[in-house]
C-alpha cells in the first residue's frame, strides 16, 4: 500500500532525477510537519562545493537563485519556477540549474545560457489576479 502523498511522491522523484544528473540531493524533513523541499548539492572530493535549494509553493517546484558557494547563504535570493508537483522532475529539467552551477568555481559544470524568464518565475502570491471575463 502506497500511502505517500503526491507532494512526497514528488520530492522522492526530484531526489531521483537530481541523482541521475550528477547531483547530491537531501530531502529537508522539518519538526512536525511534512517534508517541503529538496538540497542539490554539487559535491566533489567529499565536500560541498555548492547547493541549491527547490521548494514546493502550492502545486509547483521553485528553485532559489543564485546557487549558494559551499551551500552557504551569502546572497540574497529569489525564486523561479521548475515546474508543477504533479508531474515528476527528470534529469533533463533540472538542466537550467547548469546555468547557476557554472558560476560557481569547482561545480565543473559548462557555462549554458540563462533560462528564460516565464510568467510562473513570479510568484503565484505576487501575480496580478485574472479576472473572470
Amino acid at each position: 500500500m502506497n500511502s505517500l502523498t503526491v507532494t512526497e511522491r514528488a520530492l522522492l522523484d526530484l531526489v531521483d532525477a537530481a541523482e541521475a544528473a550528477g547531483l547530491d540531493a537531501v530531502i529537508e524533513i522539518p519538526d512536525h510537519s511534512a517534508p517541503r523541499s529538496v538540497d542539490l548539492r554539487v559535491v566533489r572530493a567529499g565536500a560541498v562545493v555548492a547547493a541549491m535549494r527547490v521548494r514546493v509553493e502550492g502545486r509547483e517546484f521553485r528553485y532559489e537563485i543564485p546557487a549558494r558557494p559551499g551551500g552557504q547563504h551569502v546572497l540574497a535570493l529569489r525564486t523561479r519556477h521548475l515546474g508543477p508537483v504533479d508531474r515528476p522532475v527528470r534529469a533533463e529539467d533540472l538542466a537550467v540549474l547548469d546555468h547557476w552551477w557554472a558560476r560557481i568555481p569547482g561545480t565543473g559544470r559548462l557555462p549554458v545560457p540563462a533560462p528564460p524568464r516565464r510568467a510562473e518565475d513570479t510568484p503565484k502570491w505576487m501575480r496580478p489576479p485574472v479576472s473572470a471575463s
